[in-house]
């Protein structure tokens, strides 16, 4: 770690060199302003590791995604499990075991509103001023699933003039989008903004199946904002967002087992291997039910934003509603051919049927939420306190169907004859089913003292009390649990201290505390009934840092240096029941993760703008930790024990780059031409603790130029300049056959062209 610090460091004094003997009169850095600690703040007077992407930045690297940007982020890795489901940002390696849980490790937020719903995250980047990513805990002043840090999506304000965009699309694969946006003001005491996007895209993974590309998807978003301010004292803002994504399956494909051996059933009974080694494979080429249409992802966003200034005290209340559901067919044997099942029952079989396996999944988060706030203060001390409430509703079920072939009697194991049925997308029998109730009452507070002219104190404290209720109402692998509740309390503080080493150098310090709120199993056994409970996981993060800008404000650099305490895991395994079929999560053992994170924006010259960032993490278990969800990987014991003390945090990358360079000039005196080419390396990544499988490591090379004048913008952009094949990510599911668990892998689309148009009025 201390070598890979001290080269990072190395670059950053030479980058600075060099910015500062090229730098010449011309333009800085931009100024970027923020709102991370729920106040306005100046991006580079803020004592946290946080990357700001600007509206301009957003465009020029042609971000669209939660993955777009996560590439343009040092410490920000983002993964999903097919069609969007299950979204699982991970920052500084603090990478969740419990991927199937309702709470991200990473808060996600628009407009600072909290979205709940896992499957249904990436939204559609629509009329954004920024996109915010805080790196560390922000337990203190944001509460629940901030445990490792927050993504804010913060959308613009009305203009103040009138400010009309046309935009329209058309690129390889079928992709068209087209998006309009007004803004400006209606009287002299109300102004608005009105935004309509639609995008659409084929994707680019071949399906031998139906000879159609997988990886496609159609989306529509819509944003209405009105904004009235009567006196210089009082704003409200009223805000409507909602987005619809249709997300066809990625390419996805199944690799069969070739290492290990599992377990005879019975004495004499053959083994067969229990896992797949090695680096997982990338193939052009899948074979998918094309029954298996994807997911339909939908979620409605209002709020009212008023704000009052007393003079010494600021007002802000914030009433928000929030509706998001998610509806999807995946191919769950990930192979269009179907696989054989037993008929009959031992010791006698009858023929084989091949059989195709649906999975329907469904969820459905109604959230509401409010909170109040009051800031104050004077040239000395600085403070903010506020009170928050929030009251979710959750329902999420599975399904599943086998059609395809005609059994000659009852299906081995008979738990699956009710699902055999001859309409494949009209299930007929649920596999799970269950419904949340959550109840959130939170206070907060952050204060700071200015000592003297250069250093300051801040003090931040959250104090949460959580009421929830589930009713387990089907499992497909134990009896459900039926009605259960309980209640968590916890206390997420931070104390920072920063230091002005120069009027434009800054070094900082921080202790934060992170807490992620604990749950239940909606299935456990009887036996054990302390297993239908799990406690909340923590984390203290310490971190120093530095930020600024040098040669005349035309570099600007921020660089820290973390360490992770994390204990309580909350890792998702086998139960202490030696008979009980589905797996339960529990707080067992404890990590460290240690690192460092720099980034970098240069102004070389009036043309040209350098920059990027690297991050570092080393996320590693503690000694003595058992992770008993490896336990089918392991087999009999020969390729490797639950014991991953010592081992890397599966799906955590310990090597991030990004590389940007932005040229821009005059063409003649009303046109200018621009162009932009960002390099994004991932490093390679252990899918699960046992350490035995990775997904590769990655290049990508993005590109867009384009000329422009005052209205009229024409651009030909690139994603994934040079096709390369990209494996995302990797899950293990039991094949219902025979309930072996291959790996099902994910894939990344190949090269994307399109021309984008942009008219301004």
């Amino acid at each position: 770690m201390f070598r890979s610090i001290l080269v990072a460091l190395t670059g950053l004094a030479v980058a600075a060199s060099s910015a500062a003997l090229m730098a010449q009169e011309g333009n800085a850095v931009e100024e970027i302003v923020v709102t991370v600690r729920k106040t306005e703040e100046n991006l580079q007077d803020v004592p946290l590791a946080v990357t700001a992407l600007t509206a301009e930045t957003l465009e020029r690297a042609n971000v669209q995604q939660l993955t777009d940007v996560a590439n343009l982020t040092p410490g920000l890795v983002f993964f999903d499990f097919n069609v969007g489901s299950l979204s699982t940002p991970v920052i500084r390696g603090l990478a969740q075991s419990n991927t199937a849980g309702r709470e991200n490790n990473v808060g996600m937020f628009l407009d600072g509103i909290y979205l709940p719903n896992r499957n249904n995250l990436d939204l559609e980047l629509l009329d954004l001023q920024r996109v915010e990513i805080v790196k560390g805990p922000q337990s203190a002043l944001y509460g629940r699933s901030t445990f490792a840090g927050s993504i804010n999506y913060v959308t613009k304000q009305p203009a103040e003039e009138l400010d009309v965009l046309a935009q329209a699309s058309l690129g390889t694969d079928e992709y068209y989008d087209a998006k309009i946006n007004v803004s400006g003001p209606l009287t002299e005491t109300l102004s608005g903004t009105a935004g309509l996007s639609y995008r659409e895209f084929d994707g680019t993974i071949n399906n031998l199946a139906s000879d159609n590309n997988l990886g496609g998807y159609e989306n529509t978003s819509g944003i209405l904002k009105l904004q009235w301010a009567p006196t210089e004292e009082f704003t409200g803002t009223v805000t409507g967002f909602y987005t619809e994504k249709l997300t066809e399956s990625s390419g996805i494909f199944n690799v069969e087992p070739n290492c290990g051996q599992t377990l005879p059933a019975f004495p004499g009974a053959p083994t067969r291997p229990s896992y797949t080694c090695g680096t997982l494979p990338f193939k052009k080429d899948v074979n998918v039910n094309p029954l298996a249409t994807g997911g339909d992802g939908n979620t409605t966003l209002l709020s009212l934003d008023l704000q009052y200034d007393f003079g010494p005290v600021l007002l802000t209340s914030i009433t928000a509603y929030t509706d998001s559901e998610f509806s999807a067919i995946t191919d769950y044997d990930a192979d269009a051919n179907g696989v054989a099942y037993r008929t009959g029952s031992p010791p006698v079989f009858g023929p084989p049927v091949t059989l195709n396996n649906l999975s329907f999944r469904s969820s459905d988060d109604k959230t509401i939420s409010q909170e109040f706030r009051l800031e104050g203060g004077g040239d000395v001390f600085q403070w903010l306190t506020g009170v928050y409430w929030t009251s979710e509703e959750s329902v999420s079920s599975q399904t599943l169907t086998l059609s395809g072939g005609t059994p000659s009697g009852p299906l081995f194991p008979g738990v699956l004859n009710a699902y055999v049925t001859n309409e494949p997308l009209q299930p007929n029998q649920s596999a799970t089913d269950a419904t949340g109730d959550v109840d959130i009452y939170a206070v907060f507070a952050r204060g700071q003292w200015n000592i003297g002219d250069r250093s300051r104190l801040s003090l931040e404290g959250r104090y949460s009390y959580e009421d929830k209720k589930v009713n387990g109402i089907k499992s497909f692998f134990g009896a459900p649990s039926g009605v259960q509740s309980n209640d968590w309390s916890y206390f997420a503080p931070r104390i920072t201290y920063d230091f002005d080493l120069t009027e434009n150098i800054m070094l900082y310090g921080s202790a934060a505390g992170g807490t992620k709120s604990g749950g239940f199993n909606t299935s456990y056994s009887l036996l054990f009934p302390e297993e239908q409970f799990y406690d909340e996981e923590t984390n203290i993060t310490y971190e120093l840092g530095s930020k600024g800008t040098l040669a005349d404000n035309r570099l600007r650099y921020d660089v820290a240096v973390f360490y992770v305490d994390w204990d309580d895991l909350q890792i998702s395994g086998a139960s202490q029941d030696p008979e009980f079929g589905a797996s339960i999560v529990s707080n067992s053992g404890a990590a460290t993760s240690k690192g460092i994170e720099i980034q970098l924006d240069g102004v070389v010259a009036d043309w040209l703008t350098l920059g990027g960032g690297y991050a570092y993490a080393d996320p590693t278990f503690d000694s003595g930790v058992i992770d008993t969800s490896i336990a089918s990987v392991c087999g009999d014991g020969t390729l490797c024990t639950t014991d991953v003390g010592g081992q890397q945090v599966g799906r955590t990358v310990k090597n991030q780059l990004n590389l940007y360079a932005d040229f821009h000039s005059q063409l003649t005196q009303g046109w200018g031409w621009y162009a932009r080419a960002d390099y994004i390396y991932r490093d390679s990544q252990p899918t699960r603790s046992a350490n035995l499988q990775f997904i590769d490591s990655w290049n990508i090379v993005n590109a867009r130029i384009g000329i422009t004048n005052e209205k009229l913008d024409i651009a030909l952009w690139a994603k994934n300049l040079t096709d390369e094949g990209n494996v995302t990510s990797q899950i293990r599911q039991p094949r219902l056959n025979d309930f072996s668990l291959p790996t099902t892998v994910i894939e990344a689309n190949l090269r994307q062209v399109a021309v984008t148009v942009t008219y301004r009025l």
